[in-house]
């Protein structure tokens, strides 16, 4: 009876140790058991399109394991004349040996908004976790769930939670990431923050520090403080959704007790639109123009877009927050004023942003806040990158933009008046010129229901000049 009772009890604990089968939609499926050609596939896209020099980013937000991270990174400095050579085979052959899960993969992935790229892991993952395709991550934890406020007195306010992708950087780190805030590190700075250039995780990136001094401060200067980080936390939950290839990538950000609060950006080391336009002794030529117009209407009618019907309105539209990187591509920055707005057709706030020579009259006089906003910013943009003149001068007749190209329309100027005479006058320059504005009188009509959508004005554009005269090689499309 006993070798019975014990028999059977062995029969029970062999089949207790037998290990589940595990499927795929399976929360616990292995990224190694997806098929080569899937892989492949996957793979594919997403060399065509990440930046290679960002691979270390990608394999920390995938927690691959530091010591393959080297590796990978002596691979790469081997490999640096091979132009087939990719760093992102490695960071995946990495994920794979550690038998890590599909669902991890896909979803930090797709937070990063490479969509082609895991639509092929798609079929491997549960249907609750398609979400992230349409960017909804309310059950995945990527809001902020805190309030910034500011006080004038030695409490400091609530320090905002962002989880999700991007991480919560110890400030030590940061401080030597700057060689301690050394003033030879400063790119500029503001009332309450300044921001340097760093070295962090062995990426060059930009570190916005933001003082809260724990001493008593005047009434306004707190209020303008309670400004300056509910700004800089709007910048980051907005960031933090937002993953485009022509939207400023956020890397991570420091909220640590009685330290300055920090946020870690991609160094956009070209500088601005604005820099380029009045700031620039060499020749800007149409073709660089285009495409840098082509890349921020790319990044902001995906703003507009990416959320069904809740579009994100930047609100501060122009030249000097349309940045470069060190290749020349244009990505929207500077999502302080950016509002999440649950109507597309408009609604009524309580006060009014942005910088005033680029926002319509009815966001001025009636403070109706809609996409057509930024679409009328845009349009603005449009008339001084074909004219090389700004928005408003003082010293000029007439002295707002708007209205020398109304001018000009209505033939009381003439192509030599308001043309960057700087490019020439030739049949083809003066083409450019001519759609750009034409372009632009569609984003400034009066009526915010007759103007263009960013979709449509980045459809116009992408028609018009998609052609090897006018545009530079982009690797969006």
């Amino acid at each position: 009876m006993a070798e019975k009772l014990k028999a059977s009890t062995s029969t029970i604990n062999m089949r207790s140790a037998s290990p589940r089968v595990v499927k795929p939609g399976d929360s616990k499926f292995p990224y190694s058991k997806v098929d080569e050609n899937t892989k492949k596939a996957f793979i594919q896209e997403i060399k065509k399109h990440a930046e290679p020099s960002k691979w270390r980013i990608m394999a920390e937000i995938l927690k691959i394991n530091p010591i393959q991270i080297k590796e990978i990174e002596n691979s790469v400095t081997d490999n640096k004349e091979n132009s087939s050579y990719s760093p992102y085979e490695h960071v995946f052959k990495a994920y794979e040996i550690a038998d890590r899960s599909v669902k991890t993969l896909f979803v930090q992935l797709a937070k990063l908004n490479f969509i082609d790229a895991v639509l092929h892991l798609k079929p491997f993952v549960h249907e609750k976790y398609h979400k992230v395709l349409q960017n909804d991550f309310e059950n995945i934890s990527t809001e902020v769930t805190d309030e910034i406020g500011a006080s004038n007195s030695q409490n400091r306010s609530q320090v905002p939670i962002i989880q999700g992708a991007v991480p919560n950087v110890l400030y030590k780190e940061l401080e030597i990431a700057t060689d301690s805030w050394n003033q030879l590190n400063l790119l500029g700075k503001g009332g309450f923050g300044e921001v340097y250039r760093g070295t962090w995780t062995n990426s060059v990136v930009a570190i916005k520090r933001i003082e809260v001094k724990n001493s008593h401060v005047s009434k306004q200067e707190g209020y303008k403080l309670k400004i300056e980080l509910k700004q800089a936390f709007n910048e980051l939950k907005s960031l933090n959704q937002c993953r485009h290839y022509n939207i400023v990538s956020i890397f991570g950000y420091s909220a640590c007790p009685d330290q300055p609060y920090c946020i870690i950006y991609e160094l956009m080391s070209g500088g601005t639109l604005e820099q380029k336009l009045f700031h620039n002794d060499e020749v800007f030529p149409w073709k660089e123009r285009v495409t840098i117009l082509l890349e921020a209407a790319h990044g902001l009618q995906f703003l507009h877009n990416f959320r069904k019907g809740s579009p994100i309105i930047h609100g501060d539209i122009k030249p000097a927050n349309i940045l470069l990187d060190d290749k020349g591509k244009a990505k929207i920055g500077d999502f302080g004023l950016a509002r999440e707005s649950s109507n597309r057709a408009g609604e009524i706030i309580s006060r009014i942003f942005g910088t005033r020579p680029y926002l319509p009259d009815e966001f001025i006089i009636s403070k109706i806040l809609s996409p057509k906003v930024d679409s009328y910013s845009f349009g603005m943009v449009l008339f001084e990158v074909a004219t090389g003149k700004r928005v408003f001068k003082d010293q000029r007749q007439p002295r707002h933009l708007k209205d020398m190209i109304k001018e000009y329309v209505a033939g009381k100027l003439k192509l030599d008046d308001v043309m960057d005479m700087t490019l020439g006058n030739s049949n083809n320059e003066s083409k450019v010129f001519e759609i750009l504005v034409e372009l632009g009188m569609n984003c400034v009509k009066n009526d915010p229901c007759e103007r263009s959508d960013m979709d449509t004005v980045f459809k116009e554009l992408f028609t018009k000049f998609k052609k090897p005269e006018y545009v530079s090689e982009i690797d969006m499309y």
